[in-house]
């Protein structure tokens, strides 16, 4: 593609230098500038990408997108914002794969992956072929992608749909972050339904202020649902009415509550799942769930207007959802010994962890004995509230490191320790595998262990640099030396 034509998807921009330049290829990363490419300098948190024109330069690149005048040596196009002409012309460079595709984007605090997951399985099962992006997977069959961030980057996200589309998709749910909306990584996509799981605070680190952080899932719904799209909204949240009045698609409302166009009731629920009675019209349907909790049951009513949304039958949807057995670090059970039952999850905010907390809670026949941390560089406000609601409902808790990323641990602990209510029944292990492997040696028989915060995830980040940590599979070690250890113990008596 050449310069001029690029030029032509940037309203408003300024064309500096050869207009016939051939591009071959996009990047924002000078680090990955071959022969041919459009450097985009985007300015970073920690980095201006116009300060690596001359490595581009070096590396090949053959023409930039700036923002700064500047004698570059390169053609140059001129423009306001980098960010959103990065998704403008990286959606023009590979076809527009958004359009070809039903686009459903998740959007809210809590839920998103396992929203996605039951729609993608949903959708499947209908045989409409989805893809799926999110903070565990970007995927289509049996095909995945890499990626890193819940919402990759605009080149990265349109490159994936495009390799979606040329497998075959027709369909693609996404998690939409906060972070990506107001990045504009999205661009100019446009969804053909968009889901409201929740908000509760967090982010601080990024947004200025919680008006802010929801203001950016608004745009979800303001700008980049389609008019002729449906907002799939949980009408129980709190600002559901803020949601719906910046909406600009049509609207379907879901609730536990009876306040939704779409309405659930829990009629069973237990350690192996749910059954939802579902209200929609005059109709009325069982439907089961084989995820425990009643945040899953907020989950599910998301997918199921999703559904209905797009037309789907309550049998198809029913028999869809079904699909999905368990969702990778989402109240995941890794494994039993002696009797203990160790569940791995992502809560990593007051309200998820109070959630999970509730229903551990519920299906664990003794005692409760919960590990926890609080990310470092993110909402110091958070921890004191985490440790109050962990001495509501675990009779045991042992305080750990969870990401303390460039905080010191034992600062973050500190902050943590504020929200103590009681002393006893309280261990604090800053080694996260140590505090792990201390749960599972003073579990009994019938008692539930909850390892919170990091959920998926198979790093743990100290100082800028991410070692190789996962809670499941250091659980598995844990609960393996306990077996080991009673097993000996019965020989030797």
């Amino acid at each position: 593609m050449k310069l001029k034509k690029i030029k032509n998807f940037l309203p408003g921009s300024q064309l500096i230098g050869d207009e016939m330049t051939k591009i071959s290829s996009i990047v924002y990363d000078s680090r990955k500038v071959e022969t041919g490419a459009l450097f985009t300098a985007i300015q970073g948190f920690n980095f201006d990408g116009h300060q690596f024109i001359s490595e581009a330069r070096k590396r090949g690149a053959a023409g930039l997108i700036v923002e700064k005048e500047g004698d570059y040596q390169l053609p140059y196009i001129l423009v306001k914002d980098t960010r959103l002409a990065l998704a403008k012309v990286s959606n023009a460079f590979y076809g527009f794969p958004g359009k070809k595709l039903g686009l459903i984007g998740v959007t809210g605090t809590n839920g998103k992956t396992t929203t996605s997951f039951l729609i993608e399985a949903m959708l499947n099962y209908a045989e409409k072929k989805t893809g799926l992006l999110g903070t565990i997977t970007y995927r289509y069959q049996d095909q995945v992608f890499p990626g890193e961030r819940t919402t990759p980057e605009s080149l990265d996200l349109i490159r994936v749909l495009a390799n979606m589309v040329s497998l075959g998709a027709q369909n693609a749910v996404m998690e939409v972050s906060s972070h990506a909306l107001k990045l504009k990584r999205v661009g100019d996509l446009e969804f053909d339904v968009a889901i409201f799981t929740n908000i509760t605070p967090e982010h601080g680190e990024f947004h200025p202020t919680q008006e802010d952080y929801l203001e950016s899932k608004l745009l979800l719904f303001s700008k980049h649902l389609k008019t002729k799209g449906v907002a799939v909204v949980n009408a129980d949240s709190e600002k559901a009415p803020y949601i719906l009045t910046g909406n600009r698609g049509k609207k379907l409302t879901y609730s536990l509550e009876g306040r939704g166009d779409l309405n659930g009731e829990i009629v069973k629920k237990g350690p192996e799942g749910l059954v939802l009675k579902i209200f929609w019209g005059q109709e009325e349907k069982d439907i089961g769930l084989n995820l425990a909790g009643t945040f899953n049951a907020y989950n599910a009513l998301a997918a199921i207007g999703t559904g209905l949304a797009l037309d789907l039958n309550l049998e198809t949807i029913s028999r869809g959802i079904k699909q999905v057995k368990g969702v990778p670090g989402r109240f995941e059970l890794v494994g039993r010994g002696d009797g203990v039952g160790v569940i791995v999850d992502f809560a990593h905010t007051p309200d998820s962890l109070e959630n999970v907390l509730k229903t551990a809670r519920d299906i664990a026949p003794k005692k409760l004995i919960l590990v926890f941390g609080c990310g470092g560089d993110r909402d110091k406000e958070k921890r004191p509230q985490m440790t109050k609601i962990a001495c509501e409902y675990a009779d045991f808790l042992i305080i750990t490191a969870d990401n303390p990323r460039n905080e010191k641990i034992q600062a973050i602990i500190d902050d943590m320790k504020k929200g103590l209510t009681r002393n006893e029944g309280v261990e604090i292990i800053p080694d996260r595998e140590k505090a792990i492997f201390r749960s599972v040696e003073i579990s009994e028989e019938k008692d539930l262990v909850l390892i919170a915060g990091k959920g998926h995830e198979k790093g743990q980040e100290i100082m800028g640099k991410v070692y190789p940590f996962d809670d499941r599979e250091v659980a598995l070690r844990a609960l393996a030396e306990k077996k080991g250890g009673a097993e000996n113990g019965k020989n030797e008596r």
